[in-house]
């Protein structure tokens, strides 16, 4: 399916559970628009599709979109390519109820803007083995981005997010994770672990921490992969993802 229609839906799961969204093929170059979005969903996987998007103006553009209260989803195995500005491949949070639990592994992502974005009231989240590259264009070529604010009537707070063994090309000379100040306290208790960028460890100097506010460290493996202590053990290294990271075919 294709659409180059400002603020259209590819697919939505909306107080959905234990749906399976598979081997789809979806281009947007509309502007405002989502071809994957998890609203208020739980116990549901995504995985094996193909989004290529683009931008004609309006507002971002995004790939998968988790928010809402969405918990205990499984987003894997899906190659996603998101170019120009405003267009990311998988961006995770929103204002209101807040997601957690999800899982977003061994995905395929090419992105100039920003390949992963983490914005506002989201906690638990783990990422692995994620490939991402970052090509030169509009945006700020980011292959992980964190972006937290605050409303009046809610803290927003972004809390444990893990990331574990991302494979980072970066085909720019822009920082590989950006923190971005909004004037507040950023995120706290993000873990940076075994991530590796044109085949060479992520170290401090490959994040960007514009406030200084941010909670953050970079690790060596063995990694955790639970941003809870909830008990999954770390796997070996070379990496093995631990077996209950993920859940069953529920396809019938």
């Amino acid at each position: 399916a294709s659409s180059s229609l400002r603020e259209s839906q590819g697919v939505t799961l909306f107080e959905a559970s234990n749906v399976d969204i598979y081997d789809n093929v979806y281009n947007d170059s509309g502007g405002h628009s989502r071809s994957i979005t998890l609203d208020y969903a739980h116990n549901c996987t995504v995985h094996g599709n193909q989004l290529s998007l683009g931008h004609s103006g309006g507002g971002a553009n995004q790939g998968v979109r988790v928010r809402y209260g969405s918990a205990d989803n499984e987003i894997y195995e899906n190659t996603i390519t998101a170019s120009g500005q405003d267009v990311f491949c998988i961006s995770v949070g929103a204002e209101g109820a807040q997601p957690h639990d999800n899982v977003i592994h061994d995905n395929v992502l090419t992105a100039t803007d920003q390949a992963i974005r983490v914005t506002t009231n989201i906690r638990d989240i783990v990422f692995h083995n994620n490939r991402i590259t970052v090509n030169d264009g509009s945006g700020t070529n980011s292959a992980i981005y964190f972006l937290e604010y605050h409303t009046t009537t809610e803290s927003n707070n972004i809390e444990n997010i893990y990331f574990n063994h991302e494979n980072v090309t970066r085909n720019t000379s822009s920082s590989a994770v950006r923190f971005q100040d909004t004037g507040d306290d950023g995120p706290t208790g993000v873990l940076l672990c075994g991530l590796t960028v044109n085949g060479s460890a992520l170290d401090d100097g490959d994040v960007h921490d514009s406030g200084g506010s941010s909670d953050w460290s970079v690790t060596a493996p063995p990694c955790s992969y639970d941003p809870s202590g909830g008990g999954v053990d770390p796997p070996s290294d070379p990496p093995v993802a631990p077996a209950n990271l993920r859940r069953t075919d529920k396809r019938t």
